[in-house]
């Protein structure tokens, strides 16, 4: 009766919080597309986008934004056709996403809203069907130019007090990312087919110095150097069929407030099983050997008495076995 006593003295006599907020938000665009061929294996198309977005936010907490963004983005493609079964193209783009706002009250006024954000795209590639179409294959190339990057980041404004510790949305300044993605599938016969796909990338900061450090040329989060995948599967006419597949990538940062690193990781899954023409039953297998990895991480600190800065992790999908039963009408 004590404990209980404290807790309402602590809260005047109210142990409930509310919050009364009121949002509202305009979107108006104008866009308008067109493709012109120019020759009889040449296509020319262009796009162009205008939109205006205007949001009003208050609350009982005292937050009180409105922020108005007037964006604009748009393409031009030339797409070459080499033949009846391959295609090349060119494109220039420009892309935004709108601004916004945080409403964590212990965030500052300083970072309460953030930009909108617009990216230039460089890319070229091609698409086809190759050896009399048993290999179908893709591979463009690309060159991103960001501004006013939004990137998701937290801090902890009261060091000994990790109930101050916030995630939000702020800006960088600016950012490249450039790479290469390619993928294939190829009949080795007519009931055995191999697959994968491989990503190189590098993202990383031009100019983004804040009250953490200094992270010009670091990578950015979530963007790991290289992603892949590889399979095979395999279908009987007599209705049986299996399929295994690996897919890794590598290790990258958790956020763009801190330093700490994801490992790189290889998962495998499997499929076994047996379908006639209306239903399929499947034995299938996810994360077959049980990888531990982390998909985010959390760096701040918690535990008393010191509450030093510790990595907290959020591991992905353990293993996962199961059947299914598949049945169509």
């Amino acid at each position: 009766m004590a404990e209980d006593n404290s807790i309402e003295e602590l809260y005047n006599g109210d142990v409930s919080r509310q919050l009364q907020s009121d949002f509202d938000s305009t979107s108006v665009a104008l866009f308008a597309h067109l493709d012109t061929e120019l020759t009889a294996t040449n296509t020319l198309s262009t796009g162009l986008r205008l939109e205006r977005r205007s949001a009003n936010y208050t609350d009982s907490n005292g937050i009180d934004v409105s922020p108005t963004d007037n964006m604009w983005g748009g393409q031009i493609s030339l797409n070459h056709k080499l033949s009846d079964t391959v295609n090349t193209y060119i494109t220039l783009a420009r892309g935004y996403k709108a601004g916004g706002f945080n409403l964590a009250t212990s965030i500052p006024d300083e970072l309460r809203e953030y930009q909108p954000e617009s990216l230039w795209n460089l890319e070229s590639g091609i698409k086809g069907f190759f050896m009399d179409y048993r290999l179908q294959w893709n591979l463009s190339a690309f060159y991103s130019k960001r501004k006013d990057m939004q990137i998701s980041t937290s801090r902890q404004t009261d060091p000994n007090d990790p109930l101050t510790f916030v995630f939000f949305t702020g800006n960088a300044a600016t950012g490249s990312n450039y790479g290469i993605e390619t993928d294939f599938n190829y009949q080795l016969s007519s009931s055995f087919d191999i697959f994968g796909s491989l990503g190189l990338l590098q993202a990383e900061f031009d100019d983004f110095v804040t009250t953490e450090g200094n992270f010009n040329g670091r990578a950015q989060a979530h963007a790991p150097n290289y992603t892949f995948s590889l399979g095979s599967e395999y279908h009987n006419l007599n209705g049986f069929f299996a399929r295994i597949d690996v897919s890794g990538k590598d290790s990258f940062y958790f956020s763009d407030s801190h330093d700490q690193q994801s490992k790189s990781f290889q998962l495998y899954n499997l499929r076994i099983g047996y379908e006639q023409d209306n239903w399929a039953l499947t034995l299938w297998g996810n994360n077959i050997f049980n990888k531990k990895y982390a998909t985010r991480g959390f760096f701040f600190g918690l535990e008393p008495p010191d509450f030093e800065d510790t990595l907290y992790v959020q591991l992905g999908s353990p293993r996962h076995l199961g059947v299914s039963f598949d049945y169509e009408f």
